[in-house]
């Protein structure tokens, strides 16, 4: 057996790959608006916090719409449910292509 290990790199983003990249961050920025929006609404209306079941509930379906699947959106909403508990807000800010969150 020999005493050395062979390391292989890879490249993960060409020309081909942004495209697809940004078409999945747009996709997450609107799930995210889509419960920051919901959620404001739903503290106006009944002065509820959702959590991230019913957030789930809400956006249950739209993954074929979005491109993405369903594991993901539930992780974003409750990515979303998480963050806004931690800081104690309504509303959390708004995401696009250029603001961010990460």
């Amino acid at each position: 057996m020999p005493s050395y290990m062979s390391t292989y790199r890879f490249r993960l983003k060409d020309s081909v790959s942004r495209k697809h990249l940004v078409r999945m961050s747009w996709a997450v920025n609107t799930v995210w608006n889509y419960c920051n929006e919901v959620s404001m609404f739903a503290w106006r209306r009944d002065k509820k916090w959702l959590s991230a079941y019913d957030l789930h509930k809400l956006t249950a379906g739209c993954g074929d719409a979005l491109g993405l699947h369903a594991h993901t959106i539930q992780e974003i909403c409750r990515e979303y449910a998480t963050r806004r508990k931690q800081f104690k807000k309504v509303r959390l800010n708004w995401r696009s292509h250029k603001r961010s969150l990460g």
